[in-house]
């Protein structure tokens, strides 16, 4: 039997353009147009979405002074103005595993499948400039092959250098929270990437993944190495290659508890910083 060549950019999105209008509601129409970086499939007006498409070409130039540009013309993007945009875009690409609230997407995502694109909901609770930002990481990383965990730690990291999440350090009790809950957690669940889609464990999932990353992105070349790495099909060799140590490893100096201080760390501790 031959093969069936994939669709074209161009093909996915006018399909999707069509799919979407049958979805949507009946006053809801949908645009494809192209502008410098980006193919953008939206129910936006065209005279109203060029100022929603800044954000994307914000982020894109604050990844592009990282290291992280995709180097993709044009990149696919879903541009969502309300839930029932959202809905009819879960409705094409849900998932039998989905839980039931991934019907609204919280920020956004990356799609590979049939062709890679962003889907980006424009909300009163997210910033835009960040929420692009987050899933172009995704799009650049997974076309390097670097594992889901890594990407969503990198990604989160962005994000806080954007100014759209706390820096994981700065609430003390979250941040003993998240490594006492993985102390006792299956590890399992964070390398499969199924901790980021629960919501009981995603922002534990999301808080760790950005520690464990930040032997990357703060350290000078280290998103570099990190790209340059390959053989990800095999993490543990990659990390052993990369750092000298593997999955568990890693994992282990991040959570386990600390050794006894002495009593003048504690005293600055308790001083500064509120510690016991």
């Amino acid at each position: 039997m031959p093969s069936i060549a994939p669709p074209t950019p161009h093909e996915f999105l006018t399909a999707l353009c069509d799919s979407l209008s049958a979805f949507s509601a009946s006053s809801q129409r949908w645009y494809l147009q192209y502008d410098t970086r980006f193919a953008w499939v939206t129910a936006f007006p065209p005279d109203e979405f060029a100022a929603q498409a800044q954000h994307a070409h914000h982020a894109l130039s604050r990844l592009a002074s990282m290291g992280l540009d995709p180097g993709r013309d044009p990149i696919p993007a879903v541009l969502l103005p309300d839930e029932a945009a959202q809905l009819a875009y879960h409705a094409l690409f849900a998932r039998p595993d989905d839980p039931p609230e991934a019907t609204i997407l919280d920020g956004g995502c990356w799609r590979s499948w049939p062709i890679g694109h962003l889907a980006i909901p424009v909300s009163a609770w997210d910033s835009l400039d960040a929420a692009f930002a987050h899933e172009l990481v995704h799009a650049v990383l997974s076309a390097d092959g670097v594992p889901r965990w890594l990407q969503e730690g990198i990604a989160c990291e962005v994000e806080t250098w954007m100014g759209n999440r706390r820096d994981p350090f700065s609430d003390e009790i979250e941040f003993r929270a998240c490594l006492e809950r993985w102390r006792a957690a299956d590890p399992t669940t964070l390398w499969n990437g199924t901790a980021f889609r629960d919501p009981e464990t995603s922002p534990h999932a999301y808080l760790l993944a950005q520690i464990l990353a930040m032997r990357w992105t703060r350290s000078r070349g280290g998103l570099a190495d990190l790209r340059a790495a390959g053989g990800w099909a095999d993490e543990d060799a990659v990390l052993r290659r990369l750092i000298g140590n593997d999955r568990v490893g890693l994992l282990a100096a991040t959570v386990d508890p600390p050794p006894p201080r002495g009593l003048l760390h504690r005293l600055f501790e308790a001083i500064f910083v509120g510690g016991r």
